[in-house]
Order: C-alpha cells, then sequence, then structure tokens
C-alpha cells in the first residue's frame, strides 16, 4: 500500500545493475474467483506460507496445498509471533494458523470497521500490525488485544490501544540518530521495535532496540516505499514505487530484482523470495543468497 499525506523526496542511490530477465520466479497459487483476490503472503520457510485475502487463506503449515473459506471476510496482514502463526482481517477478525488449518479467534461485532493494512503507524493510527509486545496483535484505533489472562477483548477507544501506538511512534523518534526526524516507519514482520524508519532529510535507518544502522540512499523509486522486510540472508529488501519494483541491499548499494507484474506484498524467508499480486503468489530461491552480499 502506497503512503498517502506524506511526500518523501530522497536522494538518489547508488544502485547496482539491475538484474537481467530470468524465469526464476514460479508460480504457486492463482486465484480464479472473480469474488476473491490477495492482499499479503507470508512466508515461514521454502514449503511453509500463508495467503490472506478476500473471502479465503490458502497456506501449506500442514505440508500440502489447502483453502479455508471466509465468506464476508479479508485478511490484511500476517506475522509470526512467539511461534504462532496469526492473521488480522476485516471487521476485527484474527485468526490462529497452524498444521490444522485456520481458527477464527476473534471479530467484532460491528462489521461496518474495517482495519486497513498499513504498516505505518506515524502517519495511519488505524493501520493494522500484529506484534508480539504485550500480547497486542492489532495496533490502531481499532486495535485488538489478548491479554495474559487469555481473554480477547476490542477496545477502540481504551487507553491501552492508544498507548501501544503512542509507544511505538515514541520509539521510533527516540531510537533515531539525532539527525534524524522520523517521518515514516516500516516494521519488520511480527516485530515491534524492528524496522526501517525514514527521515525527513533523505536517510534511512534500520532499527533494532534502539540500535540505528544506516542504510545506503533509497532508490529514486522509493519515496513512495509500500513495504520493508529483512529476508536474513537477503539483507533488507523493499517494495516500492506506483510499478511495485523490488529492490535488495547489496551492500552499500540496492539492486533491483526482476518482479513480476503488480506486485503489492512481499516476504522474504533464508534463500527465498515471495511476491504477491492481487491474482496470483510467486516463489524464487536461490542457493545461497548470501553469496550476493
Amino acid at each position: 500500500m502506497l503512503l498517502s499525506g506524506t511526500l518523501f523526496v530522497v536522494l538518489f542511490a547508488t544502485v547496482a545493475q539491475a538484474e537481467p530477465p530470468t524465469e526464476a520466479w514460479e508460480l504457486l497459487h492463482e486465484v480464479t474467483s472473480k469474488d476473491t483476490w490477495i492482499a499479503v503472503v507470508w512466508a515461514a520457510d521454502k514449503d511453509r506460507w500463508v495467503v490472506g485475502g478476500k473471502n479465503q487463506i490458502v497456506d501449506s503449515l500442514s505440508g500440502k496445498l489447502r483453502t479455508t473459506l471466509i465468506p464476508g471476510l479479508g485478511v490484511a496482514e500476517v506475522a509470526q509471533v512467539q511461534k504462532q502463526v496469526w492473521a488480522v482481517g476485516w471487521h476485527g477478525a484474527i485468526w490462529q494458523i497452524d498444521a490444522n488449518g485456520p481458527a477464527l479467534m476473534f471479530q467484532l461485532r460491528d462489521t461496518s470497521i474495517r482495519i486497513a493494512r498499513d504498516p505505518d503507524l506515524l502517519t495511519n493510527v488505524g493501520a493494522a500490525q500484529i506484534a508480539g509486545e504485550d500480547g497486542v496483535l492489532a495496533l490502531g484505533m481499532r486495535a485488538v488485544f489478548r491479554p495474559s489472562g487469555g481473554n480477547w477483548q476490542a477496545l477502540p477507544d481504551d487507553p491501552k490501544v492508544r498507548k501501544s501506538a503512542n509507544d511505538l511512534i515514541f520509539y521510533a523518534k527516540q531510537a533515531s540518530p539525532p539527525q534524524c526526524r522520523p517521518v515514516s516507519w516500516r516494521s519488520f514482520s511480527g516485530k515491534f521495535r524492528e524496522g526501517l524508519v525514514l527521515c525527513s532529510n533523505k536517510k534511512a535507518f534500520v532499527l533494532r532496540e534502539h540500535n540505528a544502522s544506516p542504510l545506503p540512499p533509497l532508490p529514486k523509486g522509493c519515496r513512495d516505499l509500500a513495504q520493508a522486510v529483512d529476508g536474513g540472508a537477503w539483507g533488507i529488501t523493499l517494495l516500492c514505487g506506483s510499478d511495485s519494483r523490488i529492490w535488495s541491499q547489496r551492500g552499500d548499494a540496492w539492486q533491483r530484482l526482476s518482479a513480476p507484474d503488480k506486485v503489492h506484498s512481499i516476504s522474504a524467508t533464508h534463500n527465498c523470495l515471495f511476491a504477491a499480486s492481487k491474482r496470483k503468489v510467486w516463489r524464487r530461491c536461490e542457493a545461497d543468497a548470501s553469496a550476493n552480499h
């Protein structure tokens, strides 16, 4: 999802040469129903992944491809927190997903409420965010919690909701270097205090528990940053620009990766990169992705 209301003017990056056209992407799944589309892809490893969107969840956590229908609902975000895979969706719906399939754990009574998928809590306090801090599974104006007592609660106006969002905003500002005034934040999947922060002076940093590591100047198209993932051996990988380009960090430069058309969600494991468009999900794997760094 592209940011709205905030314009970033970034420096031209030291950009490595783009990959030549490749057939490395493998089609994993394609939506055929006209009333169904894909919103997000998440992967634990090469063979275990989850795809969520309107009316269905598709996963391979059991070792085989499985489709679960969720009529009238949709998934906005998927992440793993404390060894459990969670999905957050429309109307405050939350699923726990394991080898037995998705289990609907909670849903707001007011079905007119939708939680948008926008991981930037600095500009969208109604964002959907899955994190493992204090039992919070979704952050934002319509947050859903799982307190330590095990009871699910929907507290849209509760101070705990505002505190969780404010804590993350405060952390991004406090942990950023002195020369950085944060204007945008992208949390890594399932991580409350790990992510990428963009600064008003056009610089970018990776924050991990108050440790800030500078990134090379972002590619020109990344003034519209849709997603940032930490791909382990893949390094920091970005999905950005109106043309949905994928960039991977290569030392002090960025390399544009060949990618399928109209990608709007990515996920990275040790040696595999997953990408999803509205109707298709792909995977590309390398024997040793770390060799590119």
